[in-house]
């Protein structure tokens, strides 16, 4: 979270949880440092993850 102007949101179950900019922090660089090691993405602008417990 540089310079860059992010914007990181979670959902759960709908409700959608609040985020103090610490939390943002690592959860954005854990998610950056997954999509970058990832051959067939380069240069994104928007990720959407989708997670379900089944």
């Amino acid at each position: 979270m540089g310079t860059e102007a992010v914007k990181l949101e979670i959902k759960v179950d709908g409700r959608t949880i609040k985020l103090n900019k610490f939390v943002q922090k690592i959860i954005w660089n854990i998610l950056v440092g997954m999509l970058d090691s990832l051959r067939e993405v380069d240069n994104w602008k928007e990720a959407i993850i989708i997670a379900k417990r089944t």
